[in-house]
């Protein structure tokens, strides 16, 4: 079964990175910040792997929440530097898949990383991507049902002139 935990980030790209702060944010294992508006699915065989997945990540925009983990974590957190995981004209993206050489993790008793085995990895990571705002097919919808009400009332003031 597919597996993802995510961490509040260091800014330093090593392996250890889950362990400096160490605070877990999002576990699929242990159901923290996980609902059932997430999706997570890996297919294929041991040469080609698909992973795919949907996330519902409010609780990490939610600078309570996220305080919360910290302070459980015992690590300082200032809620003025904290932007969430919400994005505007750009993003970031850090994706490292691993090969852990038949070593797989180990997670703790609440779902996240103790230790994480690594013998090669590749990666995709991404600073200031450009983003396209695509409207949701239920917001087009309510912006022309919204210009269907303007022209009718238009045309019944004038029929009223």
């Amino acid at each position: 079964m597919p597996t993802l935990t995510a961490y509040g980030y260091n800014g330093l790209n090593a392996s250890s990175s889950y362990l400096d702060p160490g605070v877990g944010l999002m576990s699929s294992i242990s159901g923290v910040a996980w609902n059932s508006n997430n999706r997570l699915t890996a297919s294929g065989n041991l040469t080609s792997r698909t992973f795919s997945f949907s996330l519902d990540v409010s609780n990490l925009d939610f600078c309570l929440f996220v305080n919360s983990r910290y302070a459980a974590a015992g690590v300082p957190f200032d809620p003025a530097n904290w932007e969430g995981a919400g994005f505007d004209n750009s993003i970031g993206i850090w994706f490292h898949a691993t090969e852990s050489g038949g070593a797989d993790p180990v997670y703790n008793s609440n779902g996240f990383l103790k230790d994480f085995p690594v013998r090669s990895q590749s990666y995709l990571d991404i600073s200031n991507g450009d983003t396209t705002v695509i409207p949701e097919p239920s917001s087009a919808w309510l912006v022309a049902l919204a210009g269907l009400v303007l022209v009718h009332r238009r045309r019944a003031l004038a029929n009223r002139s």
